[in-house]
């Protein structure tokens, strides 16, 4: 079983209100270890996006929420205890999926075409057609760590 873990305080956010929201299949590899779960991902009016993973249950194992401010909020049974804190500080559990938020936040202005992108700690690559994003992948170089999404047509 995968755990993320991190802990800092909490703080009470608000209603998440989305004003787009598509479904997901979501490969997460970590090493030798790999989860394949469904996932909805949505952005809100004022910026905000999120994504939960979801794995054989109607409860989510895994939600992730990024303000426009940065703000990075992580809570289910892979989060552990749960982490609040900046996006730019989340814990090395959780970094990678902050990069994949942060990506999906702002695809909207991400240009059309298949694309690969790379920094100093991470390969992004992402297909985008003129009406939605159909892929995205984020690899962490320096962890060994791959997040890949399939966005489903029609959602």
């Amino acid at each position: 079983m995968l755990c993320l873990a991190g802990c800092a305080s909490r703080r009470e956010l608000p209603a998440f209100q989305p004003v787009s929201t598509e479904t997901a299949v979501i490969r997460w590899q970590r090493g030798k270890v790999s989860l394949t779960c469904d996932a909805v991902c949505a952005r809100s009016q004022d910026g905000a996006a999120m994504i939960r993973l979801y794995k054989q249950s109607p409860s989510s194992i895994l939600e992730l929420r990024l303000e426009p401010d940065g703000t990075l909020t992580a809570k289910g049974s892979l989060a552990g205890p749960g982490w609040t804190g900046p996006n730019s500080s989340a814990p090395m559990p959780l970094a990678t999926w902050a990069n994949f938020l942060s990506v999906y936040q702002n695809a909207d202005k991400l240009p059309v075409g298949e694309k690969e992108l790379h920094t100093a700690g991470a390969r992004i690559a992402y297909h985008k057609t003129t009406t939605r994003l159909k892929s995205l992948s984020i690899a962490n170089t320096d962890t060994a760590e791959t997040i890949n999404g399939l966005f489903r047509p029609g959602t």
